[in-house]
């Protein structure tokens, strides 16, 4: 079951994260560091009691964070470019 969750988060978080590209919120920033903490901590939790292998588990893991990362670096930047025309 936990599975699941940790599956569905992350694509959520992903999904969520390409939304914030197109429309950057700092609400919307709160939302997706949620997404991505649950994704991280679910993963943990996945990888100590089901005693996965860590190799294969942290690459995905870096890779996932890698795409969400880079996601919300330009969201970040396209925000920050907003904000800035608004205060001209």
């Amino acid at each position: 079951m936990i599975l699941i969750f940790h599956i569905a988060i992350a694509i959520a978080s992903i999904a969520y994260a390409t939304y914030l590209l197109f429309s950057p919120s700092d609400t919307k920033f709160y939302v997706s560091y949620a997404l991505v903490g649950l994704t991280l901590m679910s993963g943990t939790y996945l990888v100590v009691v089901s005693g996965a292998p860590i190799l294969s588990s942290c690459t995905t893991g870096l890779i996932y964070l890698a795409i969400v990362s880079t996601q919300l670096g330009i969201a970040r930047a396209r925000w920050a470019t907003q904000r800035a025309e608004r205060h001209e």
